[in-house]
C-alpha cells in the first residue's frame, strides 16, 4: 500500500451481505497500524434479479514518524 496524499479508496461489493462484512472485515484487519479509516460509505442497489451491497472505505496512511 502506498500513502497517496489525500488517502485511498477501496470499493467492496457482494450480492451476499455476510460475504461483503466478511470482505470488509478482512480488509480492514489487513491495514497497517498506521491507517485511519476516514468514511465508510455502504450502498444498496437492484441489479436485475439481484441486490448488490457495496462499501466504499476512504482511508489515510498517516505518518507515524513524528510519534
Amino acid at each position: 500500500m502506498s500513502s497517496a496524499p489525500h488517502g485511498q479508496v477501496r470499493l467492496l461489493n457482494s450480492t451476499d451481505p455476510e460475504l461483503l462484512q466478511q470482505r470488509v472485515n478482512d480488509f480492514l484487519e489487513q491495514l497497517p497500524e498506521n491507517a485511519a479509516v476516514i468514511t465508510l460509505t455502504h450502498a444498496v442497489a437492484p441489479a436485475g434479479a439481484h441486490t448488490v451491497y457495496s462499501v466504499v472505505i476512504h482511508y489515510k496512511l498517516l505518518d507515524t514518524s513524528d510519534w
